[in-house]
């Protein structure tokens, strides 16, 4: 995968509410005031929008990690150059990207549903590999 190309910072309280929950294959893209128009129905939209909560926001399952803001970017030398939003928060100086796991691993035969999948953050979810959730979050636990 290429390098992703920074549009525009957006509030993640300007994303969430356009966030749709539509069955099947129906796509749907939303204008936000940056001008750039992104997708807000797939299955990574909908965890971020499952799991936020108005009173603490949208952390990284295993480190705790607080999620900040999403990022319109697309992907350098990308035949598709329609931009997405990426969800982002920050360590330090340092922004680290979000992700969704498969709390029981695909490998391992786990569904790609929202019942299976959670969100942390992409150094978690980069450790976490195959491993099952609960003794990944012991681990986690145990460094910190």
């Amino acid at each position: 995968m290429g390098q992703y190309i920074r549009h525009a910072k957006v509030e993640i309280a300007e994303v969430l509410p356009h966030i749709k929950f539509f069955w099947g294959a129906r796509r749907e893209k939303a204008m936000l005031q940056c001008g750039y128009a992104v997708g807000v129905t797939s299955l990574r939209m909908k965890l971020f929008y499952q799991q936020s909560s108005a009173k603490s926001g949208i952390h990284c399952k295993a480190c705790g990690l607080k999620a900040q803001f999403f990022a319109v970017e697309g992907i350098a030398r990308s035949i598709d150059q329609s931009p997405h939003a990426n969800l982002y928060g920050m360590h330090g100086n340092t922004e680290v990207l979000f992700t969704k796991d498969h709390v029981i691993p695909r490998a391992r035969g786990g569904k790609d549903n929202l019942n299976n999948l959670q969100v942390m953050c992409q150094p978690c979810n980069t450790g976490k590999g195959m491993r099952s959730d609960r003794k990944f979050k012991q681990e986690v636990r145990q460094k910190c």
